[in-house]
């Protein structure tokens, strides 16, 4: 489980963000994430999730969603995570979701992909932290809820906070 905390700090946190579509939510986070990363472009970001959606909704139930891609100009992998204000219609079943975790990893990562959409489900599938998260009202909540049970990395990451 480590190696996908140690993708995430506080600034690729959003908390309690309203959206009211999945176009709008695809468009936040990759504004988001090409903020941060600059080297990225957002309507490159934005075509590849809306490509991979369609091979597949990536909500996993439970209320949550992890739209993931691998992108050719992407050097390193990169997760953030946003919860929603509302819930919000993800697909075509009408399924709802209101935590959203967004995977990036470079193109020809595919083992390492897997393993960390794998370890991400994993932790997102535990009631409790699903519930902590959705009552987050600030980024720092919310990462403090992701490494609740991981103190070691927590304090590798205490300066972050």
């Amino acid at each position: 489980m480590n190696d996908v905390l140690n993708l995430i700090d506080k600034d690729h946190i959003q908390t309690q963000i309203s959206i009211s579509s999945k176009k709008a939510l695809f468009a936040h986070m990759s504004e988001h994430i090409c903020q941060l990363h600059p080297c990225l472009a957002d309507e490159e970001l934005i075509y590849a999730l809306a490509q991979r959606e369609r091979l597949g909704s990536t909500c996993i139930g439970e209320g949550i969603a992890i739209p993931h891609c691998r992108l050719p100009h992407n050097g390193k992998c990169i997760l953030s995570l946003y919860t929603l204000a509302e819930p919000l219609s993800y697909n075509d079943d009408n399924e709802t979701v209101d935590i959203v975790a967004l995977l990036l990893v470079p193109e020809d990562a595919t083992d390492t992909h897997i393993e960390l959409l794998s370890q991400l489900a994993h932790l997102l599938f535990k009631p409790e932290l699903r519930s902590e998260l959705k009552s987050a009202k600030s980024n720092t909540d919310a990462f403090r809820a992701l490494f609740q049970d991981a103190p070691v990395i927590l304090e590798q990451k205490a300066a972050t906070l």
